[in-house]
């Protein structure tokens, strides 16, 4: 035994002096997850996966937010501008739900230290991507006529809108509104019998006798583009990126660098709610200040989120 314990001494010893030579008995460090957070680096690619799917790898990138990696990885900063704006809720960063491209929706290249911020023409993100930075203002979104202002079929099955009489099969949107739900057939056109149900006696009646959807769209969608070459059905004039008032129907696109404005004026909101059928009239009315009456701010008394 004390012979096979001198060998094995003598190995270690071997060993030792081998990495003497190379100048550490450390392995030589690099900005990867394994050595920074953990055995699976979970918590590091969480955080970091700036594009959704892989994290940077270079110390050129850590750089942007640590000191100087990798001897010294404290953060530039608190954190509070990032923290601010980058997460879904309190205890869940934006990037950890973000997929492709994530944080390059709006900045050119993270992965390589390039966090400028993209430029050009907006492109369109749907509410969904919104929903990972913007968490709280998209759950008091979902609970508005707004979103359900032009629902698909399996979605107003899924919430348990009455069944039409021409059957589910044969509807492609439902209207919902607050006084009534008017269904649309697959080929975009108001069936001609009972299509629509009355909220308030909750019963089918006649209410669009078989007309076309046609351009009603333009407030009822979202990106809706009344004059392009594809058209979304037949009874429908025009197509669109998503159904219902979504977020960037009044903030703008929001791709390419986050372009969007926060615009609280009523002009926005008469831009759908004016004429015989959508005016609210109350401009007009004995409720309106007299400074109303010539530029109205609806905010004052409706939120943009709540219901």
């Amino acid at each position: 035994m004390k012979i096979r314990e001198y060998i094995i001494g003598i190995g270690i010893l071997a060993i030792l002096l081998a990495l003497a030579v190379t100048g550490s008995a450390l392995p030589s460090y690099s900005c990867t997850p394994s050595n920074c957070h953990g055995f699976d680096g979970n918590f590091f690619y969480n955080t970091h996966k700036f594009d959704g799917i892989s994290a940077p790898t270079v110390s050129t990138s850590c750089a942007k937010c640590h000191i100087d990696p990798p001897d010294d990885m404290s953060l530039t900063s608190d954190g509070s501008v990032y923290n601010g704006t980058h997460r879904y809720n309190d205890t869940t960063l934006a990037s950890e739900r973000f997929t492709p491209p994530a944080c390059g929706n709006c900045h050119v290249d993270v992965v390589n230290n390039t966090f400028t911020r993209l430029s050009g023409t907006p492109t369109y993100l749907t509410s969904t991507t919104c929903e990972a930075c913007h968490k709280a203002k998209y759950d008091n979104w979902t609970n508005t006529l707004h979103r359900v202002m032009l629902t698909p079929r399996d979605k107003a099955k899924a919430m348990g809108l009455p069944k039409p009489e021409v059957g589910w099969a044969n509807i492609s949107y439902v209207i919902v509104t607050k006084f009534a739900l008017s269904y649309i057939n697959t080929p975009g056109y108001f069936p001609a019998q009972n299509d629509t149900y009355n909220t308030e006696t909750k019963e089918f009646e006649n209410g669009h006798a078989g007309a076309a959807y046609g351009t009603c769209g333009k407030c009822h969608t979202t990106n809706w583009n009344g004059t392009g070459a594809a058209i979304t059905l037949p009874g429908i004039t025009g197509n669109f990126s998503e159904p219902g008032i979504g977020c960037e129907r009044c903030h703008g696109l929001a791709g390419n660098g986050h372009q969007v404005t926060v615009n609280y004026s009523a002009t926005l909101c008469t831009n759908c709610h004016s004429g015989n059928k959508h005016g609210t009239r109350w401009e007009n009315s004995t409720h309106a200040p007299p400074a109303a009456r010539i530029g109205a701010e609806c905010s004052l008394c409706h939120s943009l989120f709540d219901k």
